[in-house]
């Protein structure tokens, strides 16, 4: 039974954290699941909330974090705290953003014959959040108090907050060039950011709460965040414009989740179907024991029930046929990883599986994926027929190394859970 919370924390780093200390009343962490979760209450409430630190920046790191959040923990609402950089003009160090949307600007770009084509995702906020949040000013005096405790921090500014749309994406800065730059593909940017278009996906695709950004603006339009004192300002302002907005009597909270206190089996493992739980089967040479254990650690940790021989084989079983009832009878995906010392194995138990699983594939329909080829280094994947006039390797893999390897694992987990949904 997980632990239930009204309000689930996301704060990208240890200084915006010993910001966010300052202002709610934290308790002592406690670990669960591999991750340190720091429990804490909104001040004057009842309110209870747990914070997860994530110590480092951008979407994939955001997106896991916010997956695993959600598995360990039962939560009504969750938030992003910290800083961010300012696009509009209108903006001053001090004011906060509250995000009506987040903008993923970079998805889906594409560079084509010398043109760089600028994609993008927008993944709005609710409109009760932000009717809440625009009208929030005009209810009950929160705001007014709010108003006063930034003043005391800064005496020289007033600052106030904006809801409008945030620019999240992994480039940072924000030089008077790249400001301009996203400003012409989007002149309703008012922030810019590298965190909260990973969080929000991880929201959206789980479809079991909202997501509250709150950023601090540390900057003005033409300056990089360049002043610490600032900084820590703007990360006080947002922590506590939450508070403010989280206690007040008009907050929209989301229905809580349908299992607030239990948490049936079934969502916690896949339905039983054929000859053993619904699972991911990894198959792979044991030269890269190391490497399909950080993908079995990234899968367990969204919930996902992974079947490999180094647990899930039991002495005295038959290797073959208990293997055979894996991959044909319970595996809703066959993930097969490849390296240069795999590929170069003349003999190996990768290959009987991977003769098993191209079987089970050519009986499957073609526009449901069920085999993912995984490169664990630069190696070829192996050019073998799957049916269909189709190869092993005309099939999208995906690389796990690399300078994008955590942002390519986070892909691999939404294809996953996109196939148990489908399934």
């Amino acid at each position: 039974m997980p632990r239930a919370y009204d309000l689930g924390l996301l704060i990208p780093s240890r200084e915006e954290f010993d910001c966010a200390r300052e202002v709610l009343d934290f308790g002592d962490a406690f670990r669960q699941g591999g991750y340190f979760l720091h429990p804490f209450t909104v001040p004057d409430s009842k309110l209870s909330g747990v914070a997860l630190v994530l110590f480092d920046v951008g979407l994939a790191n955001a997106a896991v974090a916010t997956t695993n959040l959600l598995s360990l923990v039962d939560l009504r609402q969750v938030a992003m705290i910290g800083v961010a950089s300012a696009l509009d003009e209108g903006l001053r160090p001090g004011d906060v953003v509250i995000a009506s949307g987040v903008d993923e600007y970079m998805r889906a770009a594409k560079a084509d014959a010398g043109e760089f084509q600028v994609g993008g995702n927008v993944w709005n906020a609710s409109h009760q959040l932000v009717s809440f949040a625009n009208n929030f000013r005009y209810l009950n005096g929160d705001y007014q108090v709010w108003r006063d405790r930034t003043r005391s921090r800064a005496p020289a500014s007033e600052p106030d907050y904006r809801v409008g749309q945030i620019a999240s994406g992994d480039i940072g800065g924000a030089a008077i060039e790249f400001r301009q730059w996203l400003l012409h593909h989007n002149r309703r940017r008012v922030a810019l950011e590298m965190g909260a278009a990973g969080a929000t996906e991880a929201i959206y695709h789980s479809g079991r709460t909202d997501l509250l950004v709150i950023r601090g603006i540390a900057n003005r339009p033409d300056r990089n965040i360049d002043n610490a004192g600032w900084i820590r300002v703007a990360a006080l302002n947002a922590v506590d414009l939450l508070g403010a907005l989280v206690t007040n009597s008009d907050f929209p909270w989301p229905k809580p989740p349908a299992a607030s206190t239990t948490v049936p089996e079934s969502a916690k493992r896949p339905e039983p179907t054929g000859d053993g739980p619904k699972h991911v089967f990894l198959s792979y040479a044991h030269e890269d024991t190391d490497a399909v254990d950080q993908l079995q650690e990234a899968l367990e940790a969204a919930g996902i029930q992974v079947w490999r021989d180094t647990k899930d084989l039991l002495p005295g079983q038959d290797l073959r046929s208990t293997i055979r009832k894996a991959i044909t009878g319970s595996a809703f995906v066959f993930i097969t990883c490849f390296s240069a010392a795999s590929v170069a194995l003349t003999k190996s138990h990768q290959n009987e599986e991977l003769m098993l699983a191209i079987e089970e594939v050519r009986q499957r329909r073609i526009d449901q994926p069920w085999l993912i080829p995984v490169r664990l280094d630069a190696c070829e994947v192996p050019d073998r027929e799957i049916g269909g006039g189709r190869t092993l390797r005309s099939l999208v893999w995906i690389d796990l190394f690399g300078p994008t390897k955590a942002q390519q694992t986070q892909r691999l987990v939404r294809a996953v859970q996109q196939n148990l949904s489908l399934g």
